[in-house]
């Protein structure tokens, strides 16, 4: 389902008292999608902006599902941008467009004025983008940077911004080709009444929110008007329509995905099970006894062996027939006879071993034949994850805690908070790399603080914000200045026979910080601590 011109203008009449004037100070998620999170003071609440950029989900909308913290980090883009408030939003006329104007908070102007700005959400299929333009129109950041030369319209920092050909307007040539596919199907549908009826709504009351269910089968959609050969459901909120379609087409998605997973990895499975039997059964078809009388033959006849005779034509009573046997050269009859009976010890030992591990592998064929015929059949997608140990990453499970605090810089570094001394302990030796940079409160006790660096450097901004978190998280929470040591993880070790997290370091530098509350509040520190039901 596209986000199309009908639904972003209804949209953009809800986001003019629910978006403009909203404070966003956090920016969640990554691989093609992104949460702004942020407070409306007027009608204190929370805000989550979902802005999708990915091929056949591209969306914005406020969302009850941003990414989890752990997501991968955003683009740089919105980790330069900063906290900013929405001053405006904008739709133009039937487009596909969503331009957010906005002034920037943290970076202001020659005489620390905030600077006003503009992101333009272009949600245009495959080509979807997101753009931060400056005051004087020109491009200071994109999410998909396309230079000059490669056959599109250029979108790349210092470039002025050119925005997307006006589009026709319906209304005035009625033309049903300038018409987004779902109007064009409506207007096919009603005629000129339908006509008439879109029109008018375009220009006067807007349209509804209505959540629709294929009578035939298939995924649900969203819409502004109720259609033939849908069951309908009317909503208060188109954006939380949207959600909940989009929410139950990902749930799907990642159903099918996993569904796809586990077939493919029960049937490598099955496939190696099957091998293995075969290949047990060979075991089990072999005759030892040849390899027993040969190791009696050799010593039977091993008188009849010498320096100049190395093979000899003798009687094999058992078999009743002539054999011959030939000595290798450097070894004795004593030796060959040995040598025999451990080839007949090895097909025995192979037999015995091949006896107790077919019933096994038989019945672990058995049960992954019964789970592919089980996977055909629909369960809810919480059967698949248990199946398969995964869990999609847009999906949080509520009351789970999270492995450490995690908080990101607004350059996009992470940061990872141990919160006891089992994690200080696992954060520090299981999971900081060598040259992620490690903080803690001086001669203290207190959290492990992990900067992870991923081969870039942080900045002093992002070394503050690291340092801000391991006062937080220590007994000198509440000091005037807070010294907090920091070196490369790889100068971090084991204190010897001390408990979990008691560590020694070298090469450690100190960071003479204050507890700032707006620091703290900006990555989310405070929230989380009074979440977990400790005092601020």
């Amino acid at each position: 389902m596209p986000i199309d011109a009908l639904v972003l203008h209804q949209l953009e009449r809800d986001w003019q008292t629910e978006l403009v004037g909203c404070r966003f100070d956090q920016v969640r998620g990554g691989r093609g999608r992104v949460a702004l999170l942020g407070f409306h003071p007027a009608t204190r609440r929370r805000v989550a902006l979902l802005i999708v950029w990915q091929p056949g989900w591209a969306r914005m909308h406020r969302t009850a599902y941003p990414p989890a913290k752990n997501a991968p980090p955003p683009p740089p883009l919105f980790a330069r941008l900063g906290p900013f408030v929405v001053t405006g939003v904008r739709v133009p006329p039937w487009e596909r467009v969503v331009e957010l104007t906005g002034r920037r908070l943290e970076h202001g102007g020659e005489w620390g004025e905030p600077v006003p700005f503009r992101l333009i959400v272009e949600l245009t299929g495959q080509v979807t983008n997101v753009v931060w333009v400056d005051q004087s129109g020109q491009v200071v950041d994109a999410v998909r940077r396309v230079l000059p030369g490669q056959g599109r319209r250029p979108i790349a920092p210092g470039l002025p911004y050119e925005p997307l050909p006006a589009p026709p307007n319906p209304c005035a040539t009625r033309d049903p080709a300038h018409l987004p596919p779902w109007a064009r199907a409506f207007v096919e549908e009603q005629g000129a009444e339908g006509w008439e009826r879109l029109c008018h709504d375009w220009a006067e009351t807007g349209f509804g929110a209505w959540r629709l269910f294929p009578l035939s089968g298939g995924n649900q959609e969203v819409w502004v008007y109720p259609r033939p050969g849908f069951r309908a459901e009317a909503h208060q909120s188109l954006e939380e329509a949207i959600d909940q379609v989009f929410y139950a087409r990902e749930e799907e998605f990642w159903r099918q995905a996993l569904s796809q997973r586990l077939a493919s990895e029960w049937r490598r499975r099955l496939a190696q099970v099957e091998e293995k039997l075969v290949q047990l059964a060979e075991w089990v078809g072999e005759d030892p006894e040849p390899w027993r009388r040969q190791g009696d033959l050799w010593l039977t006849y091993q008188a009849q062996f010498g320096p100049q005779v190395r093979e000899c034509a003798v009687w094999d009573w058992e078999a009743g027939q002539e054999v011959v046997l030939s000595l290798p050269e450097g070894q004795s009859p004593q030796e060959a006879a040995q040598q025999a009976y451990a080839a007949y010890r090895k097909v025995k030992n192979r037999q015995k071993a091949a006896s107790r591990l077919i019933p096994d592998l038989e019945r672990q064929a058995a049960q992954l034949r019964a789970q592919l015929a089980e996977l055909d059949l629909p369960h809810p997608l919480e059967w698949y994850q248990a199946q398969s140990g995964a869990e999609p990453p847009q999906r949080r499970a509520k009351g789970r805690a999270e492995p450490f605090r995690r908080y990101q810089t607004q350059r996009g570094f992470t940061i990872l908070v141990g919160r006891n001394q089992e994690e200080n302990q696992q954060l520090t030796f299981a999971v900081a790399k060598p040259d992620d940079l490690w903080f803690h409160v001086k001669q203290s006790p207190g959290a492990h603080v992990v900067l992870r660096c991923e081969r870039r450097q942080p900045g002093p901004e992002d070394l503050l914000d690291a340092a801000h978190l391991a006062a937080y998280f220590s007994p000198a929470v509440h000091s005037s200045l807070v010294p907090v040591d920091y070196t490369r993880r790889k100068y971090v070790k084991k204190r010897p026979h001390a408990g979990p997290g008691e560590v020694l370091y070298r090469q450690e530098k100190t960071l003479y910080v204050t507890p700032d509350r707006d620091r703290l509040r900006r990555l989310g520190a405070i929230r989380d601590r009074l979440g977990e039901g400790e005092e601020d």
